[in-house]
């Protein structure tokens, strides 16, 4: 493939997009450098993403606990219900604090007159 030169400023908007990128998501960086055949590891996006499951799982089980403890009123299924929904709203809130501490911190990166 032949090459087409770039100019000047063509360079330095390509240095930057590279620049930013290589900022965002390092792994992704090292892979594009190396050109290795293995994708970059998907190690701290599985970490994000067991939260949202254990939330959404917790809040399965505390929906299937909750009609059996409302017609039968069994005091272990009552028990059982109330763990599941203070254990739910502990994770949903943590969830949450994680997400709104790394959306601050996004911000303040951004703009360096809020540090």
């Amino acid at each position: 493939m032949d090459r087409i030169p770039l100019s000047r400023a063509e360079q330095q908007t390509l240095a930057r997009i590279e620049r930013d990128l290589a900022d965002e998501d390092p792994a992704l960086d090292q892979w594009l450098r190396d050109m290795s055949d293995t994708p970059p590891p998907r190690g701290p996006r599985r970490r994000r993403l067991l939260p949202t499951m254990a939330v959404g799982a917790l809040l399965m089980l505390f929906v299937a606990l909750l009609i059996p403890a409302a017609a039968l009123s069994s005091p272990v299924l009552l028990w059982a219900f109330a763990v599941t929904w203070a254990l739910a709203l502990a994770v949903l809130v943590r969830l949450i604090v994680r997400r709104f501490r790394r959306a601050t911190r996004a911000v303040s990166e951004d703009h360096p007159r809020h540090r």
